[in-house]
């Protein structure tokens, strides 16, 4: 209780001593808490951002994909993997993993009277697909091994073809001169994205229609416990050997995983990330030096009451403690000043157009606990420092003081 109350005094004294000056001190003390605060939360929303959108587009952090890219007149290749690859892949690693092909290229599909240029699909069933059908099913294992003629339209490719109201499942369109029977019809994109496109079994693409065994993509989904990443390097490995890539040449290929789109997301929010840090530090410093200066400038102007109370015997310590808790009340107000100031800026950046808005890193925007406790420890820092030095200055003060005040 006496705690309480010489807290209170202590308080109270600083109220009517300095008021403004403790007003700017709380104000640079929650400048030094929300810039920190911010610091930390952009840099957590990045990664909370860039992991959601992973799992989004592979549906699992096992999973990588390998694509086949240009990589200059230098490159071997651009190496790309075939159906024979799969097959090597899935003998070798069918123990860790399961590999999916995929081939697309870009063809004109007729149905009576009516064309449109769609990206045909020739895919395997396998991972985690998120879009809907609208009626009919999807791509079958069985439709793969038997290389059945069977196809899913996307919706904008059905509406080309078909007349309004019409319903085009078990009907036989023609991709060049092969016919594909349509079991399936995908639901309008939610996005608003163009979905002309025609999917069929990998088998039936690569044999009956492109007459190419080349795939555009190799799907791997590894199993858990194991190292999608340990693994990404075997695979590259064993199709570089393939394919006679020698040591040191550029093998034109992409693996395409979370830890590669996570990358991403850190390499484009980087200024902003950068940024941040720099500024936390920039006013962390001069927040030190300002508070410092406001403490001084407290101690000075209650010079003679200090002085006094040595005269009558107070001990150090109490003074220090005296000082320290009204550090320690500074850096709680500041912290929690600083905290509002965090979830307010984040709130006001996305609309002035900061930060990588196009991966959507401020909706992962939070002002967690390790976010708002390093604001409250850049607080309590810089309010400390302050008042450590300010009683130290205090302790050099004379009780002769008192007399002449």
């Amino acid at each position: 209780m006496q705690v309480v109350r010489r807290w209170y005094s202590e308080m109270a004294t600083e109220v009517r001593t300095s008021p403004v000056r403790l007003v700017l001190t709380v104000v640079v003390v929650a400048l030094a808490a929300a810039s920190l605060s911010f610091a930390v939360a952009y840099s957590r929303a990045v990664d909370a951002a860039a992991l959601a959108f992973s799992k989004r587009a592979f549906g699992s952090l096992q999973t990588f994909v390998i694509r086949p890219v240009g990589q200059g007149e230098d490159a071997a290749g651009p190496l790309a993997p075939t159906t024979a690859d799969q097959s090597a892949l899935q003998r070798r690693f069918g123990t860790v993993a399961t590999f999916h092909g995929t081939a697309v290229a870009e063809r004109r599909v007729q149905w009576k009277g009516a064309s449109a240029d769609a990206y045909v699909r020739g895919i395997e069933p396998g991972g985690s697909d998120p879009r809907e059908l609208s009626r009919g099913r999807r791509i079958e294992k069985a439709d793969v091994d038997l290389r059945r003629s069977v196809c899913v339209l996307g919706d904008s490719l059905a509406k080309a073809l078909f007349p309004a109201g019409s319903d085009p499942l078990g009907s036989t369109v023609r991709v060049g001169t092969t016919p594909l029977q349509v079991v399936g019809v995908y639901k309008a994109d939610p996005n608003g994205a163009s979905d002309l496109f025609l999917e069929a079994p990998l088998s039936t693409v690569t044999v009956r229609v492109l007459g190419d065994t080349r795939l555009t993509g190799l799907r791997a989904d590894v199993v858990e416990g194991v190292s999608a990443s340990s693994v990404e390097e075997k695979v590259r490995n064993v199709l570089r050997e393939r394919h006679g890539v020698a040591k040191g040449a550029k093998d034109g290929l992409l693996i395409y995983s979370p830890r590669f789109l996570i990358e991403r997301f850190r390499k484009s929010s980087a200024q902003v990330r950068i940024a941040s840090r720099v500024a936390a530090g920039v006013i962390f410093v001069a927040a030190c030096g300002v508070v410092l200066l406001l403490t001084l400038g407290s101690v000075r102007q209650r010079a003679g009451e200090i002085a006094l109370r040595r005269a009558v015997g107070a001990r150090a310590g109490a003074i220090y403690g005296d000082l320290l808790s009204s550090a320690a009340t500074v850096a709680l107000v500041g912290g929690a000043v600083g905290a509002g100031l965090t979830v307010l800026f984040g709130k006001i950046a996305p609309k002035v157009g900061i930060g990588p808005e196009a991966f959507s890193a401020w909706s992962s925007f939070r002002l967690d606990p390790l976010s708002f406790v390093s604001g409250l420890l850049a607080a309590s820092v810089v309010a400390l420092i302050a008042a450590l030095l300010g009683a130290r200055r205090a302790m050099g003060i004379q009780p002769a003081t008192a007399v002449k005040e």
